[in-house]
C-alpha cells in the first residue's frame, strides 16, 4: 500500500526552485549550484537521514535534465510531461545508499591520487534496476483516489538452479580462453593491449551445462501482484514510486524502487484544468432572456445554478469548491460551467407565432412614427404591422438559416482558396500515419551526470549499478501499399517491443515489423486492417530540381498531422550521423522537419513520394534530409521478401586515391576511389573492372571517398543494376554492374582471397588434445605470403571466432565472413593445441 511518502514522491517539483536558481540561469550557474546541494546532502555526510537523502536524488535528477541542453528545452517548453514523452523517467543513483560513492572510482585514480583501491569493490552487492509500469484510471478515479491490484512482471532467481544459472549438480568452469582473469592480453609492436574475454565477456567463468528453465541466466521472469493505493486528485502523467518494489539486486544488493506512470483517461463531460473542472451546459433562449435555476452535473452530485436574466452565450460561472482535490492537500478547486445559448432549429406554430409578436413589439419600440394624420396613420400602420410581421420571418428565418447559408458561402470560397499544397495533403494526409513504440531500456547510472566519465564507466566498471524502464518514443510513416505496408526509418521502430500505428482518422493497430536495414535507416511494418487502406504510390527522385517546392507530413512532438513546405535545397548532400555512420545522397529541403518526424514522407507538389524525411541538424533551423525514394524502392523489396537487405557481393576492394596511390599507379589525381583488388569469378571481373580503375560515379552519385562508395553500395540489392562511371588511364568509360546476392560459396572465396586460407569442419576425433573446447573450423591450407600466412597461420590451426561471431562449424565461419566482408579490420581467435591466440587483420 502506498504510504504518504509515496505520495509526497510522486507530484515532481521544478528543477528550477530545486537549485535554488533563476530559469536563465548559465550553465556555469546550474553547475554551481547542484555542486553546493550535492556537499550539502552527500549520504556520507548526513548517514541515515532518509530526507538529506531524498534531497539528494532531486537535486541529482535536477542537474541531469538542466545540464543536458536538449532535456532542458523540452522542459522549459512541456515541463516534466515533455521528458517523460522522451522515455526520460527520472534519475536513480542505483547502489548509491548500499556503498560508498567515491570508492568506485579508486580503481581508476588510486595510483594518481592516493585513493584507497579496492578490487572486491566490482564484487560488492548492487542496486537492482528501477522498473516502470503505466496504469490507466477515469477521470472520477483520478478525483476520489482508488485501491486496486496490478501485476507487473519482475525477473526472480531461478527455483532450479538458484540463481548461478547452472545445471543441477554442476558449476561454471573457469574459462580456458582467459584463464578465469575474465580479459586477454593482445601484443601489437611494443604495445600490449588488454580487452575483455570474448568467450565469457569479462565474467572469467563459463556455464557449459547451462540451466533447462533458466537457460544459464539464473532469472526467470514472472508475474507479480501488488496492492496500489492511488491517492485523490492525481493529474495525467503523475507518478508513484513504490519503494523496494523494482528489479532484484546482484550478489545480495536491494532491490530497485517501481514507478508507475498514471494516465488518466479523458472524460465525456468533464475537463481538468489544475485543481478545476471544466463543463459546457446548454441553456434554452428563454431561460438566458429571463433568468433560470438549473441543475449542474458535478463530480460531487448534482448542483442548483441561478442564471441571471440577460445572461450571453459563453458565460463561465462558478462552483466553489466543487473541482478536483488538490494533491498535497491544499482543498479543492472549482467547477468552471461554461454556458452555451441554444438556438431553437424547430418550432411548433404557437412558438412561432409567440416570436413573430415579440419580432414585432421590438420593432414598433424602435421605429414608432408621429401622427399626423389619423387616415394616413391607420393605413401606415397596417403597412408597417405587415412589414413588421414578415421583418420577424426573416429574422426567425435568418436565425434557424443562418449556419446553412454560412456553410455554404463558406464551402464556395473554400474551394477557391484550394492551393497546390492544398490539394496535395487532402490527397495523401490519410495515408500518414503515426507510430509510437516502446522499448525496455537498461542503461548504467553516471552519478555525476557528467559525459567526461562515460568512458571510465564503461571501461572499469562492468557491475555498476543499472537501471530500467520503458522509453515510448513518436515518430512518422506512409502507407506504401493496400494491404497495410508501412515505410518508416528504422531508428523509429529500433528495438520497440511495441508498435502501435495510429492512422489519420484516429484508427489504431499494433503493427508488425516485417524487416529493417539500419545501414540505410529503413523500415517496413505492416498492420492487418479488414478492407484495404489509402496508401501512397512511389515516385522518383531522380530527377529532382533545386528550388521546387516540396510538402512534408508528419508528427513532431506527437503534434498529429503536421503540414510543413519548402523547398529542396540540394541532392546528393553527405550527411555524418556519429562517428561509425554516414549517408550519402541525401535530399536537402528547408521544410520544417522536427523530432517525430522522421519516417513520414517528402512529396512534391504533384502529391507524389519522393523521399522519407530522416534527419535534421539539432544546432540549425530550416535544415532537414530525407531518403530519395528511388534508393528506398530498392531495400523495400528486399525488406518485404526477405524480412531484410540481402547482402551484395561485387568481388572488389577499393581505398581512398591519395596523391601516392596516384603516383605509385602512374596516374594524375583526380577524386574518387581506386579498385585495389578484384577477386576471381566475380561481378566486378564479369562486368569488366580492373585493378587499378578509378571509380567516381555510381548511377550519377558522386564518390569522393571510401565512405562515400560503402554508403552508396549499400543502397543496392542483388536485382539492381549499377552503371559505375570509372577513369582507366585517364580515360573516361562506364560500366554495368549487376550486383551478385553474397552466398555462402561467395564467402569462401572472399576467405581465399583475402585471409589467404581454406577451412573445413572438424571431426571429432580430431578435438583431443584441444582440452574442452570442441568448435571452430580447421584450416586445410594457407596461401603463402597471404595476411594470415604473414602472421603464422598454420595448416591444422582453428579459428574459433571472427569479431564477435563464434565460430562453431562451417556454417558459422560463411556467416561472419559475409558479415564482415566490406570491414578493414578482422579480429581472430586461432587455436593451436591447447593454446589460444587473439589476432588482428587489416586489409
Amino acid at each position: 500500500m502506498v504510504d504518504k511518502e509515496v505520495e509526497r514522491a510522486m507530484i515532481k517539483k521544478d528543477y528550477y526552485e530545486i537549485l535554488e536558481v533563476p530559469r536563465n540561469a548559465t550553465e556555469e550557474e546550474i553547475k554551481k549550484a547542484y555542486r553546493k546541494k550535492a556537499l550539502q546532502y552527500h549520504p556520507d555526510r548526513n548517514p541515515g537521514n532518509p530526507e538529506a537523502e531524498e534531497k539528494f536524488k532531486e537535486a541529482s535528477e535536477a542537474y541531469q535534465v538542466l545540464s543536458d541542453p536538449q532535456k532542458r528545452s523540452l522542459y522549459d517548453q512541456f515541463g516534466h510531461a515533455g521528458l517523460q514523452n522522451s522515455g526520460f523517467t527520472g534519475f536513480n543513483f542505483d547502489d548509491i545508499f548500499g556503498s560508498d560513492l567515491f570508492s568506485s572510482f579508486s580503481d581508476i585514480f588510486g595510483d594518481f591520487f592516493g585513493f584507497r583501491t579496492s578490487r572486491a569493490a566490482r564484487q560488492r552487492p548492487t542496486r537492482g534496476a528501477d522498473l516502470a509500469h503505466e496504469i490507466s484510471i477515469s477521470f472520477r478515479e483520478a478525483a476520489f483516489g482508488l485501491e486496486t491490484d496490478i501485476e507487473v512482471e519482475r525477473y526472480e532467481p531461478c527455483p532450479t538452479c538458484q540463481g548461478n544459472g547452472t545445471r543441477p549438480g554442476t558449476s561454471p568452469k573457469v574459462c580456458r580462453v582467459c584463464g578465469g582473469r575474465g580479459q586477454i592480453q593482445r601484443v601489437q609492436g611494443f604495445l600490449s593491449i588488454t580487452t575483455t574475454c570474448p568467450k565469457c565477456r569479462g565474467a572469467g567463468q563459463v556455464i557449459e551445462s547451462p540451466c533447462p528453465e533458466c537457460r544459464a541466466v539464473g532469472k526467470i521472469l514472472r508475474q507479480r501482484k501488488l496492492h496500489v493505493k492511488i491517492p485523490a486528485g492525481v493529474d495525467n502523467g503523475s507518478q508513484l514510486r513504490l519503494l523496494g518494489e523494482g528489479a532484484l539486486g546482484e550478489r545480495g544488493g536491494p532491490p530497485g524502487d517501481l514507478y508507475i506512470s498514471i494516465r488518466v483517461k479523458e472524460d465525456d463531460f468533464f475537463s481538468r484544468q489544475g485543481d478545476d473542472v471544466l463543463c459546457t451546459i446548454p441553456i434554452s433562449f428563454a431561460q438566458a432572456a429571463l433568468g433560470a435555476e438549473i441543475e449542474v452535473p458535478t463530480l460531487y452530485g448534482p448542483h442548483k445554478l441561478t442564471i441571471p436574466r440577460g445572461t450571453q452565450s459563453d458565460t463561465v460561472m462558478r462552483i466553489p469548491k466543487a473541482g478536483f482535490p488538490n494533491v498535497y492537500g491544499k482543498g479543492k478547486g472549482d467547477q468552471l460551467v461554461k454556458l452555451k445559448v441554444k438556438v431553437p432549429t424547430s418550432l411548433t406554430p404557437r412558438q412561432e407565432e409567440l416570436l413573430r409578436e415579440f419580432a414585432a413589439a421590438e420593432a414598433k419600440e424602435k421605429n414608432e412614427p408621429k401622427e399626423e394624420d389619423h387616415e394616413k396613420s391607420h393605413r401606415e400602420k397596417h403597412h408597417k404591422r405587415g412589414f413588421f410581421r414578415l421583418l420577424g420571418i426573416v429574422l426567425l428565418c435568418l436565425l434557424l438559416g443562418l449556419a446553412v447559408a454560412s456553410t455554404a458561402a463558406n464551402a464556395s470560397g473554400r474551394e477557391e482558396r484550394k492551393t497546390s499544397v492544398v490539394k496535395v495533403v487532402e490527397k495523401v494526409s490519410p495515408a500518414v500515419v503515426n507510430i509510437s513504440t516502446e522499448r525496455i531500456v537498461r542503461e548504467r547510472v553516471n552519478p555525476f551526470g557528467n559525459p567526461f566519465f562515460d568512458n571510465f564507466f564503461d571501461n572499469f566498471f562492468d557491475t555498476f549499478p543499472s537501471r530500467s524502464y520503458k522509453q515510448q518514443s513518436l515518430g512518422s510513416g506512409v502507407i506504401i501499399d493496400p494491404k497495410g505496408y508501412i515505410l518508416t526509418n528504422e531508428h523509429v521502430i529500433l528495438k520497440a517491443s511495441k508498435i502501435t500505428i495510429t492512422l489519420a482518422d484516429n484508427r489504431e493497430f499494433e503493427g508488425k515489423l516485417i524487416g529493417a536495414d539500419p545501414r540505410s535507416d529503413l523500415a517496413v511494418v505492416k498492420i492487418e486492417s479488414n478492407g484495404n487502406l489509402p496508401y501512397i504510390t512511389m515516385g522518383h527522385s531522380d530527377d529532382l530540381m533545386v528550388g521546387e517546392t516540396v510538402v512534408a507530413i508528419g508528427n513532431p512532438f506527437g503534434l498529429s498531422h503536421t503540414v510543413t513546405t519548402g523547398v529542396i535545397s540540394a541532392v546528393n548532400r553527405t550527411v555524418k550521423i556519429n562517428e561509425d555512420l554516414t549517408y550519402q545522397g541525401f535530399i536537402q529541403t528547408d521544410a520544417s522537419i522536427n523530432p517525430g518526424n522522421s519516417g513520414g514522407p517528402l512529396l512534391n507538389i504533384a502529391g507524389e513520394l519522393i523521399g522519407i524525411n530522416t534527419a535534421i541538424y539539432q544546432k540549425a533551423e530550416g535544415i532537414g534530409f530525407a531518403i530519395p525514394i528511388d534508393r528506398a524502392k530498392r531495400i523495400v523489396a528486399d525488406l518485404i521478401t526477405y524480412g531484410k537487405v540481402r547482402k551484395i557481393w561485387l568481388g572488389i576492394r577499393v581505398q581512398n586515391l591519395t596523391r601516392d596511390l596516384a603516383g605509385y599507379f602512374n596516374l594524375g589525381y583526380q577524386a574518387g576511389v581506386i579498385i585495389t583488388r578484384i577477386i576471381d569469378g566475380s561481378p566486378a571481373e564479369r562486368a569488366g573492372l580492373q585493378r587499378g580503375d578509378i571509380i567516381q560515379k555510381i548511377n550519377d552519385q558522386q564518390i569522393p571517398s571510401q565512405e562515400a562508395y560503402s554508403s552508396a553500395v549499400a543502397g543496392f540489392t542483388a536485382d539492381s543494376t549499377m552503371k559505375i562511371s570509372i577513369l582507366r588511364e585517364g580515360k573516361p568509360l562506364s560500366v554495368t554492374l549487376n550486383p551478385a546476392r553474397l552466398t555462402p560459396e561467395a564467402a569462401e572465396k572472399i576467405a581465399a582471397d583475402l585471409l589467404g586460407v581454406k577451412v573445413k569442419n572438424i571431426q571429432a576425433s580430431l578435438f583431443r588434445g584441444m582440452g574442452e573446447q570442441n568448435s571452430g573450423v580447421m584450416v586445410i591450407s594457407v596461401r603463402d605470403r597471404s595476411p594470415l600466412d604473414k602472421i603464422g597461420v598454420k595448416k591444422g590451426d582453428i579459428i574459433r571466432q571472427i569479431n564477435d561471431k563464434e565460430i562453431y562449424n562451417l556454417k558459422d565461419f560463411q556467416e561472419a565472413i559475409i558479415a564482415n566482408a566490406d570491414q578493414d579490420n578482422l579480429l581472430l581467435l586461432i587455436q593451436r593445441g591447447p593454446y589460444i591466440y587473439p589476432v588482428t587483420i587489416s586489409f
